[in-house]
């Protein structure tokens, strides 16, 4: 039987070396598309430099479907499970042009080299829950798309591009619908990995006390390991379909930094009417303060995956908790 051929594209972010390894226990021979050059000297790329020896790296330029064509080509895969794209969301309107045209853009070269080039390749599009209308309800594949920021437009329409691909072309492009998901390959532009690191900090006496946004809002938070199986589970299927993968449970952002500080071993009180600060350290001093430029506006405040059809159908069903996710990045982080 001849060994599959697999490609991610962005496999520098967090998701990409997860599913790398994967996918090489599997018996796949893995290729990885990455928008700048791989050094394996550089702290940029190490994430990936562990994986230098088994997975072949190709720098490529997403704007350019000529070269894309190229490399695919050359490559022929199997399986292509597209990863790339930034996918930050927040507050920075300066993002907003890069994350809209380097999105949509990506993917629809990616979809359209591998359409051109009539090659039988299953495709994996990396979604996200952000692309649903907000609602205090678990989102399933059946929810109204309406988007509430930037990066959810962004994936909504990256979403609606593979149904045109899909219906239009006849490609097998199935889409994973990822809730938070997270990992000690986390960047530092999200929510977790900002409050641990800065709670760390905290710890060292390097700083006084978190800035954040609203600590009541409900996220729904797993493992990227417990989440790349059902990546793969995906494409095994005989036709190209839509999967919400996460969870299923929900907890607040208090709730996380509550986890943070008992596992760094800092007292916390959660204090009411003391205008922007939330909780205070045993001295009294501020530890938790709410900055109102991080609330986001017009943002979901439940944002919680229905999990019902990727458990039936793939099997998906995350196990590790939010506490022992908590400890992992704290003990890498430190």
């Amino acid at each position: 039987m001849a060994v599959k051929k697999a490609l991610i594209t962005g496999i520098t972010g967090q998701d990409g070396p997860y599913l790398a390894e994967f996918l090489l226990q599997k018996g796949h021979e893995v290729w990885g598309f990455s928008r700048k050059k791989i050094s394996l000297t550089d702290q940029e790329f190490k994430n990936v430099i562990h994986l230098a020896s088994h997975v072949k790296f190709e720098t490529v330029n997403y704007d350019d479907i000529n070269s894309l064509k190229e490399k695919i080509a050359q490559i022929n895969p199997d399986e292509c499970y597209h990863l790339a794209g930034h996918s930050q969301v927040g507050n920075d309107s300066d993002l907003d042009f890069k994350i809209l045209t380097s999105n949509i853009g990506s993917t629809l070269n990616i979809f359209k080299a591998i359409n051109d080039l009539k090659i039988n390749c299953k495709v994996f599009n990396a979604s996200s829950g952000h692309i649903y209308l907000p609602s205090d309800k678990a989102k399933n594949e059946l929810c109204p798309l309406g988007p509430s920021n930037i990066y959810g437009i962004s994936k909504a329409s990256c979403y609606l591009l593979s149904h045109y691909f899909r219906n239009t072309h006849e490609m097998f492009i199935s889409n994973g619908i990822l809730f938070n998901h997270e990992s000690p390959k986390r960047g530092n532009g999200f929510v977790t990995s900002k409050l641990i690191n800065e709670s760390i900090q905290i710890k060292k006496g390097e700083r006084p006390f978190l800035e954040v946004g609203s600590v009541e809002v409900i996220r729904d938070w797993g493992h990227v390991k417990e989440y790349v199986p059902s990546f793969w589970k995906i494409l095994q299927l005989d036709r190209p379909d839509d999967f919400v993968l996460g969870t299923g449970i929900g907890n607040t952002v208090k709730e996380l930094i509550n986890l943070i500080f008992k596992n760094l071993q800092i007292e916390i009180e959660w204090v009411n009417n003391q205008a922007d600060i939330l909780a205070v350290n045993r001295k009294g001093k501020p530890l938790v303060v709410q900055n109102q430029n991080l609330v986001r506006k017009n943002d979901s405040f439940v944002h919680i995956a229905d999990i019902s059809k990727s458990k039936k159908e793939l099997g998906h069903n995350p196990q590790i908790s939010l506490e022992e996710i908590v400890k992992e990045m704290i003990g890498a982080y430190k």
